[in-house]
């Protein structure tokens, strides 16, 4: 008797995991948020508009104050609530044999809005030289409705 319950247990067990892995899953509930389909917003540096590319340190300093902006297709301007910004700079440094190699540092800031504050671009301002990059990524926008949604990244290279 005892050997004819446990069957029956084990049986029950294997049915019941088996109907629960069967089961259908509801369908998501999609607001009216999800459902509209929205515009895609652009990001630029500064009034010059800069999406990225190869620059100047001088037109890079001079833009990087102004700020970023974000508009749509139609002109509509966003709010940037905010976006990281990463500092990548070329040294010159010597491995563990002597040889000398260009690596990168990489210093990462968050940023909240759409500038970045003076003491950062002071310090960015005396480091700065031909070769480094900066990247502008993980933009948060906030649209009317606000729903918020993540821009596309800037990158810049500094030439002379």
């Amino acid at each position: 008797m005892r050997w004819v319950l446990f069957i029956l247990f084990i049986s029950f067990s294997i049915g019941f995991a088996a109907y629960a892995q069967k089961k259908a899953k509801p369908e998501p509930v999609l607001g009216a948020a999800a459902a509209k389909k929205y515009p895609p917003v652009f990001t630029y540096l500064g009034k010059a508009q800069l999406k990225g590319g190869n620059i100047s340190k001088s037109d890079l300093l001079n833009n990087i104050k102004q700020g970023l902006k974000a508009k749509d297709e139609s002109g509509t301007l966003y709010t940037i609530l905010n976006f990281n910004l990463t500092y990548g700079e070329r040294n010159l440094y010597e491995d563990s044999v002597g040889d000398l190699k260009m690596m990168t540092d990489y210093q990462l800031i968050k940023c909240m809005g759409d500038s970045v504050i003076t003491l950062t671009i002071n310090d960015i301002a005396d480091r700065l030289k031909e070769g480094d990059t900066l990247y502008f990524d993980k933009i948060i926008v906030n649209r009317a409705d606000n729903t918020t949604t993540q821009s596309k990244s800037l990158k810049f290279g500094i030439i002379k």
